[in-house]
């Protein structure tokens, strides 16, 4: 039974209570402390509004810059005599935490990159990658989807992939059903629920479910970019509300600022952020003549995939294409980078320092 906002308060209070002091949000999920805390974030919006709510001392919040960072990594290197490992860093209960460097840098090994440091390279068994994906779990309280899981979890989405073909298949071989899609994992003001329901109505008013493009010309109840926030991307809300995909091409063409046509808006926020800084960019550049991959953004010898389906891909049965792609990108040894500007707030300095 999913808890109020007023049990959550009396949890909090109690819990203050028996520290002695207001607990962090990481104090919380190393000590299992229920509710967990995906459902207070989505109650309250973050933990320290949360902790506000309850008439509680909000935690401190500590914004590092890409170059603190680095310096620190340098810092921890330099005093061990060799490169930390993010599990060394984990147990030694080191500042600033390693999840901070994924959300910065995208992973641990990139911020490695970074710093000019050494490159770890784990032995990856399905064992550790099935207990990651378990502990996602029980942190979020139920079964993550695919963009909750790389946003949470210690790996990203290849080598789950790599291991299990699909999505499902992983959370299967670890026990979990499979993920409500339905389910808000990003706090919006509007529930997945009243998007589903809007969408339906608007199919029954047109007589046709329409493409992504006649979506963004009609007036509704909830913009394109709602539906991109509850499901990913528009073939996933249509998923999501059991509706069939219509019949098109590749998808839809949005216009961008230095006119250039993308077929989302998630790739027209990247392709507009490249011409604001005036970054010579391709778009939809040839892969390889074996197969008709494109890739959405090229810059120097830089190959830039924008993913916004995730789920949905495993849904249609296209995840394994994509992932595919990938592996020729690393077979060959060519430098590429997966950005999500709806799922990765901090895909720009990613970018940035990618390119640097």
């Amino acid at each position: 039974m999913p808890y109020t906002k007023e049990q959550v308060i009396i949890r909090l209070q109690q819990i203050t209570e028996q520290l002695g002091k207001t607990p962090t949000a990481s104090y919380w999920n190393k000590h299992h402390i229920r509710p967990t805390l995906q459902p207070i974030r989505d109650l309250f919006g973050s933990w320290n509004k949360a902790l506000e709510a309850a008439e509680l001392a909000k935690n401190a919040v500590v914004n590092y810059t890409p170059e603190s960072l680095i310096a620190k990594l340098r810092a921890v290197a330099e005093e061990l005599g060799q490169t930390p490992t993010k599990t060394y860093w984990e147990e030694h209960h080191i500042k600033p935490t390693a999840p901070t460097y994924r959300k910065v840098f995208g992973s641990w090994n990139k911020a490695l990159k970074i710093a000019s440091l050494k490159l770890h390279r784990e032995n990856l068994t399905v064992d550790k990658v099935l207990a990651d994906i378990k502990a996602v779990a029980e942190k979020l309280g139920h079964s993550p989807m695919l963009i909750e899981y790389e946003k949470h979890g210690s790996y990203t989405a290849p080598p789950v992939y790599k291991r299990f073909k699909t999505w499902l298949g992983a959370l299967d071989a670890a026990g979990l059903e499979p993920p409500n899609y339905n389910h808000n994992a990003y706090g919006a003001p509007a529930t997945s629920e009243d998007v589903i329901t809007s969408l339906r109505s608007l199919v029954e008013k047109l007589g046709k479910t329409p493409t992504a493009t006649e979506y963004n010309e009609i007036k509704t109840t909830y913009c394109l970019s709602t539906l991109y926030t509850h499901f990913g991307t528009y073939d996933g809300a249509l998923l999501a509300t059991g509706l069939e995909l219509p019949e098109r091409g590749c998808g839809i063409n949005i216009k961008c600022k230095d006119g250039h046509l993308v077929a989302s808006l998630a790739e027209a926020k990247v392709d507009d952020f490249l011409f604001e800084n005036d970054i010579v960019h391709a778009i939809q550049v040839r892969v390889c003549p074996e197969r008709r991959w494109t890739c959405d953004f090229v810059v120097k010898d830089l190959w830039i995939e924008v993913d916004g389906l995730q789920d949905a891909r495993v849904r249609l049965g296209k995840a394994g294409s994509f992932y595919e792609k990938l592996e020729y990108y690393s077979s060959h040894k060519t430098s590429y980078l997966v950005i999500d500007p709806y799922t990765q707030p901090e895909w720009k300095v990613t970018l940035l320092h990618k390119l640097s």
